[in-house]
């Protein structure tokens, strides 16, 4: 065993005891350098520097390192051992004699996965005249995808390669034929790609991050200044991180040949030695039939272009007012299947029914000769003898999901118009003032994992409105303040208070739509009167979609969402 632990014992008749997981080891190493220079030259204010950091991570999984095993009643009930009942047979008396039901140990993987990161700019505050300053930079940033250090990792999938089972997959296909899927469709394409000396990282280099800014600032006259800017700016993701497929293994414990008489015990559950991980050896063959996440090797950095114009007026000597337009597009955006949250976002599923088969209906069902039987382990629902249509049908079929992580296709906009007054301190009072009304759309997730692009909805940062005061007040009492009071202890005590607010409105978040749901044209909202805490919205606006259909509903309503937040 990888650690010598207590073991997972589950059982049906009594608490579980011991860990899942074993000691996690980890170890990350963070190396950074920079360099900034500053030169002023006449109008000119130069600035240029150097930047780098090597993230490195080094660690070991803790996934069932001294092996997870379940008991329940199977090898103590008898006389006759094939019947079941309440009072028959007992999960602590199958844990007392040491014959688990079912086990596993595993066998993690190390990982030793360096990540770089560089970058220099140049900058330019440069006054033209008393009336116009301008801003002027670049920057170049490089930043290479994760390598391992033993290449023990996995940098893609084949995409248009066929799969070195796909002739005898062809052939046995050719037997028993669906008339839905001829012959010469019939494809097992794809693979995982595995690091070499010569291709370590997962996703090719972008060589052409660079970042222009730019901003001015014109005195239109002694009261009123003129504000513009553009900037362009890249997002990274550094950290330390490959997907090791093929590098970690599981050993399955063999409980009963029969069904009935147990066969390897608790105290040798693995007689024949563990499982070793096939690593890379077996090429596009690894790990068929089962489920395989992978990186996307089409990658290419996240980026963000923003953009401002705006006017500064001095209504008073402590008094100014100021508005804004502000845009901004996100592109290559990390993208998604329909589920919530970050995970759902940056997942997507390669492996889906084409929508021509969904005609199909409950006929998906219906079990035809495997292909893959004998090419894939019988162990595996795809290596048996017989397949569902659908999964035959299916995109990948050689695998039961391929999911790839972090493609970056989506994008996402924002226009918004802010506006700001502001009295700065004086006679012991400050106050400050904002409106924000904004929109925001997004092309990040996808409604069905066959569509070819992610769909356009409501943002999930969208406020249409936010509206915050605040405000700042010296209290008159104490010494030096209008109503003075003597020094000593009264003094003390009344002098000094200060007191200060802030208020905040914002319209509420727009609301996930769920999955499996139609909207039948009614509008969804409810009057103040009509809301309550079991039914917030009108029910009568949706309703569950058709089985065998695609999902046609926005991921986000403008029409429904969260409370108005007001504080």
């Amino acid at each position: 065993l990888q650690q010598l632990k207590v073991p997972r014992l589950n059982n049906s008749d009594m608490a579980f005891a011991g860990a899942i997981a074993g000691s996690w080891f980890e170890h990350t190493n963070t190396y950074a350098f920079s360099a900034n220079m500053t030169h002023v030259r006449g109008k000119h204010n130069l600035k240029w520097g150097f930047q780098t950091q090597v993230k490195q991570n080094n660690s070991v999984g803790a996934n069932s390192p001294a092996g997870n095993f379940t008991f329940n009643r199977g090898f103590t009930q008898g006389p006759d051992p094939t019947s079941t009942g309440s009072a028959i047979g007992h999960g602590i008396a199958s844990f007392l004699v040491g014959a688990p039901a079912s086990g596993f140990t595993s066998l993690n993987v190390h990982n030793s996965a360096q990540s770089p990161y560089y970058g220099i700019y140049l900058q330019d505050d440069f006054r033209v005249s008393s009336r116009l300053t301008l801003n002027l930079g670049i920057r170049y940033e490089w930043n290479p995808a994760a390598t391992e250090r033993f290449d023990r990792s996995v940098i893609g999938w084949a995409f248009g390669t066929p799969s070195p089972i796909e002739a005898q997959a062809r052939a046995n296909y050719a037997a028993n034929p669906i008339p839905e899927l001829p012959l010469d469709q019939f494809r097992v394409q794809g693979g995982l790609l595995f690091a070499t000396p010569d291709n370590r990282r997962y996703a090719p280099t972008d060589k052409n991050d660079f970042s222009p800014r730019f901003g001015l600032a014109y005195k239109l006259t002694e009261k009123t200044v003129l504000r513009a800017g553009y900037g362009h700016f890249y997002s990274y993701w550094p950290a330390p991180f490959v997907r090791q497929n093929g590098f970690a293994s599981d050993t399955p414990m063999v409980s009963t040949i029969d069904g009935i008489t147990p066969s390897d015990l608790l105290d040798n559950p693995f007689p024949n030695g563990l499982s070793q991980p096939p690593g890379s050896s077996q090429g596009l063959q690894t790990l068929l039939g089962t489920n395989l996440l992978v990186y996307s090797q089409f990658r290419h950095s996240p980026y963000n272009e923003r953009w401002e114009l705006g006017i500064q007026r001095e209504l008073t000597t402590d008094t100014r007012v100021e508005v804004n337009y502000v845009g901004s597009t996100a592109q290559s955006l990390y993208v998604g299947n329909s589920g919530a949250g970050s995970g759902g976002e940056m997942n997507r599923e390669m492996r889906f029914l084409p929508s021509q088969y969904l005609a199909l209906g409950s006929g998906l069902s219906q079990q035809v000769p495997n292909p893959f039987f004998g090419l894939i382990p019988s162990t595996l629902a795809l290596g048996a003898r017989t397949i569902s249509k659908q999964n035959l049908l299916s995109t990948f079929p050689h695998t039961a999901q391929l999911t790839v992580q972090r493609e970056t296709i989506g994008r996402a906009y924002y226009h918004g118009g802010q506006a700001t007054i502001s009295k700065r301190f004086s006679q012991g009072f400050q106050a400050l003032g904002t409106y924000t009304f904004q929109r925001q759309i997004e092309r990040v997730q996808f409604l069905n994992d066959a569509d070819l692009q992610p769909s356009k909805a409501i943002g999930d940062l969208w406020r249409p409105h936010r509206f915050t005061a605040a405000a700042t007040w010296d209290l008159p009492f104490g010494p030096g303040r209008r109503f003075a009071t003597q020094g000593g202890v009264s003094g003390k005590i009344l002098g000094g208070w200060q007191a200060s607010g802030i208020y905040v409105f914002q319209s509420g978040q727009a609301l996930l739509l769920p999955a499996g749901s139609v909207a039948t044209g009614q509008d969804p909202r409810l009057g103040p009167d009509e809301r309550s805490i079991d039914k917030w919205f009108n029910t009568a606006a949706f309703v569950v979609q058709p089985s065998f259909t695609l999902r046609t509903l926005s991921v986000r309503s403008s029409l429904l969402r969260r409370p108005v937040c007001s504080t």
